[in-house]
């Protein structure tokens, strides 16, 4: 297999991938082959197409005593793949723990960092690696490295939901209130990924409950956006704000309507959340289930609570509004059991253009016209009358404006053209 003449230079054989069978025998362990290979001057530099080089190969697969050789023989310990990788990212990204301690041993730079900004600290933290996290640390390992995003290792644990690295890390020094380059701490990322034990640990570590990321978002914001019951629980527990705004004006309970998180809905209005809120937008949650989706339970939550069916936003729409330009009839049907006062849709139909006319306030008061009945005071006359102007032909007859009583508000209608939806 090898030339006989002991001087001879070996010309190694490269494959497709460009490996030499010195990356071989590294890759596969075969101890043997490589000290015969070295021995006939096999080029311990060489470079895959990739650029790694048989000590990549050899810390990646835990060959130890292939490290020990390659490095006996003068291996770079720094040398660099073509994504910035040592040898010893691929030891901390496998576990290996005794490769990496032979190769620390060499003067290793262990805060060199990979094309992304990313030092061996925090590929040990995000592996969950604790035993190379520590042995990092006791050469030197920056605990405060940031990469390009400005994610620490403790933004990576608590991520990726290692409560143990978590606390080594603080242990360490670690800011615990350490924001990337979105502003997120690492107690954002355990309300977005719901870790309830790297949350507790952040918390126990005196952790900001309201720390504000770019969006000022808080980590309530973020758990109740993403629907992490538990985790809300434990935010509230700690004294989160249940009425922090984002940039957006929305609270914690704007989003959990949002999305539809009922539980946390009816959380967050047990802690005095104020169900009227109003965002930039001038929209209060109940805006948002009745505008977003079809939820009636969580309208039903949302009336019971308080919420202003009459309140209207910048647009100058109301919830009832969005229930019939949505289409929505058992949310129609919930409003109606709130006892709604009609006569609001006077302010609805005041400065619509449009698609949103005092046409559709109508119409709103033709739908509801059957379900209301005897549950609200129809005072159809004036909302209809002010708000139709000319283009109305109730406006130009006086005799048919509507009056008191459901008969003859029918009758009137009927006459007048407008149009009537079942029930």
């Amino acid at each position: 297999m090898f030339p006989r003449n002991k001087d001879k230079v070996v010309k190694p054989t490269i494959d497709e991938q460009g490996n030499t069978p010195l990356h071989t025998a590294a890759w596969e362990g075969n101890l043997e082959v490589a000290r015969a290979l070295l021995k006939r001057k096999a080029d311990v530099h060489a470079v895959d197409d990739k650029e790694h080089t048989p000590l990549h190969a050899a810390a990646w697969k835990g060959n130890l005593e292939v490290v020990k050789l390659l490095l006996k023989h003068g291996a770079d310990v720094n040398a660099k793949n073509k994504q910035g990788k040592t040898p010893l990212y691929f030891a901390a990204l496998k576990g290996n723990l005794e490769v990496a301690e032979a190769l620390l041993k060499h003067e290793l730079g262990v805060d060199s960092e990979d094309s992304e900004g990313c030092a061996l600290l925090h590929l040990a933290a995000w592996k969950g690696s604790s035993k190379i996290v520590k042995l990092l640390l006791k050469h030197g390992a920056d605990v405060h490295a940031e990469n390009f995003e400005r994610k620490t290792p403790l933004h990576f644990a608590a991520c990726n939901g290692y409560p143990e690295m978590v606390k080594v890390l603080l242990e360490r020094g670690a800011d615990v209130n350490a924001k990337n380059f979105e502003g997120c701490t690492p107690l954002h990322f355990a309300a977005l990924e719901g870790d309830l034990e790297v949350a507790e640990v952040l918390l126990k570590h005196k952790a900001d409950v309201n720390a504000e990321n770019e969006q000022r978002e808080t980590p309530l914001h973020v758990a109740a956006w993403k629907g992490n019951l538990e985790t809300v629980k434990l935010l509230l527990k700690h004294g989160a704000d249940v009425h922090a705004k984002n940039s957006e004006g929305n609270s914690p309970l704007h989003l959990a309507v949002w999305e539809d998180n009922l539980e946390i809905v009816k959380l967050l209005l047990e802690h005095k959340a104020n169900v009227n809120a109003e965002n930039s937008k001038g929209r209060t949650p109940l805006h948002y289930a009745i505008r977003n989706n079809d939820y009636p339970e969580m309208v039903k939550v949302l009336l019971e609570k308080g919420a202003n069916v009459h309140a209207i936003g910048n647009e100058r729409c109301t919830p009832l509004y969005f229930a019939k330009f949505n289409d929505h009839v058992d949310v129609l049907n919930k409003v109606s059991e709130a006892s709604v006062n009609v006569e609001s849709c006077q302010n609805l139909s005041s400065d619509q253009k449009g698609a949103r006319t005092p046409s559709c306030c109508s119409k709103v008061l033709n739908k509801m016209a059957h379900r209301l009945k005897n549950k609200c005071n129809l005072y159809y006359n004036q909302a209809i009358t002010e708000a139709s102007g000319s283009a109305s032909r109730a406006d130009n007859r006086p005799d048919l404006r509507l009056n008191d009583t459901n008969i003859e508000n029918l009758k009137a209608g009927r006459d007048g053209g407008w149009q009537y939806f079942r029930p």
